[in-house]
């Protein structure tokens, strides 16, 4: 009798038909992966980008900086299609900017960086987690930032790094230029 009762239970509960539920009026339908703390699925950062909740940009405090631009002491340079790329393969994240003899270069401490934040520049050296080297190149002298800092954010799957007023010197010349720009994986 127990084994019949069993085999009718297993007979009605694999006749079932699935039913969706239907979503109350409203309601947002959010993926799993948005509340795990673990950037994981297509998420920009940690529970935030495409199917989440917007992720938190780490923005420059300046106005009037432009989307794949590196300005120079009044000189712009201007970066299009294909002239900006990521590498990982030194074992950390590199970011450049190239365009004919000139270029912009990003290099953090890790291979992957924490998204959405902010890194201070160190001048020489290796950086460390929390610090990235930003160097400019203007076709005859290397440039690079010693003070302020540089955001670093990941926008629909591309990386983004901006900065201002960076002082950037060359011991070769003397003195400094001041760099901004904003430069966007493209």
């Amino acid at each position: 009798m127990a084994l019949s009762l069993m085999i009718l239970f297993g007979v009605m509960v694999s006749c079932r038909k699935k039913t969706d539920l239907p979503i109350p009026g409203q309601a947002e339908v959010v993926s799993y992966t948005c509340l795990n703390g673990v950037m994981d699925g297509n998420e920009d950062g940690v529970d935030c980008g495409p199917e989440c909740e917007p992720c938190v940009l780490s923005q420059a405090d300046c106005f009037g900086i432009v989307d794949n631009q590196f300005t120079a002491s009044s000189v712009t340079t201007s970066f299009t299609a294909g002239q900006i790329t990521s590498s990982t393969s030194t074992g950390v994240l590199v970011i450049t900017g190239t365009n004919g003899s000139k270029y912009v270069k990003a290099t953090f401490g890790t291979a992957s960086p924490t998204m959405f934040t902010s890194y201070s520049c160190l001048q020489a050296g290796t950086p460390g987690p929390n610090e990235v080297k930003l160097e400019y190149f203007n076709g005859t002298y290397l440039y690079r930032a010693y003070t302020d800092i540089v955001h670093l954010n990941r926008v629909n799957g591309k990386l983004s790094i901006e900065f201002c007023d960076n002082y950037m010197s060359t011991p070769s010349v003397g003195g400094y230029i001041i760099g901004q720009g904003k430069l966007t994986e493209n």
